[in-house]
C-alpha cells in the first residue's frame, strides 16, 4: 500500500544531487510507515524487524551524528513497536497467538497457502540477510578507497615538504 509512494519518495529523492534534509524524512516516514503495514501479513515478529533493522541501518548510515541519527534509530523501532503495541492493546486483531505453549502465528490480511508463503518468506529473509552485508561491503570499500587516496596525497605532500628529522648536534 505504501510501497509504491515509498518508492516514488526515494526516486524524487535521488533525482538531485544531495538530497535534502526534508526529502530523507519524507522517504524515511513512508518507508517506516510501509514496514509497519507488512506486519499485517505475518505479525510484527517475522520480517518486520529484519526489514526495518535493514532500512535504519540505510538511514542511520546518512544521517548526522546526534539527533538526526538518533531520530533515525527511533523510527526504526517503531516501525516494529507500534504495530505490536496495536495489537497487544486491541485496536488491532491478532496475528499471532500463544497455545499449548507455541507461538502461533498467523496473517490479518489474506490466507497463506503454504508453497506460495515459504517461497516469500524464504525469499524476503534471503534478502534481509544479503542487502545488509552488501551495504556494509560497499561501506568498508569506500572507506578503504578514502584511505588509499589520503595516503596518495600524503605521499605527495611529503615529496614537496619533505620531512625535517631533528639533528643530533643540537
Amino acid at each position: 500500500m505504501t510501497t509504491v509512494p515509498a518508492l516514488a519518495s526515494l526516486w524524487l529523492a535521488q533525482r538531485r544531487r544531495a538530497p535534502s534534509d526534508a526529502a530523507g524524512a519524507i522517504v524515511l516516514s513512508i518507508s517506516t510507515a510501509a514496514i509497519a503495514l507488512a506486519s499485517a501479513h505475518v505479525g510484527p515478529f517475522v520480517l518486520v524487524p529484519g526489514w526495518a533493522a535493514q532500512n535504519t541501518l540505510v538511514f542511520a548510515m546518512h544521517a548526522r551524528r546526534g539527533a538526526p541519527r538518533i531520530t533515525v534509530i527511533a523510527a526504526g523501532t517503531l516501525a516494529f513497536l507500534v504495530p505490536l503495541a496495536l495489537e497487544l492493546l486491541g485496536v488491532l486483531p491478532p496475528s499471532f497467538r500463544f497455545e499449548g505453549g507455541r507461538l502461533l502465528i498467523g496473517s490479518r490480511v489474506a490466507a497463506l497457502d503454504p508453497v506460495p508463503t515459504m517461497l516469500l518468506l524464504t525469499g524476503l529473509n534471503v534478502a534481509l540477510l544479503a542487502i545488509p552485508s552488501l551495504i556494509v561491503a560497499r561501506a568498508h570499500d569506500d572507506a578503504e578507497q578514502a584511505k588509499e587516496r589520503l595516503a596518495a596525497h600524503l605521499w605527495h605532500l611529503r615529496q614537496l615538504v619533505p620531512v625535517r628529522r631533528p639533528s643530533a648536534d643540537r
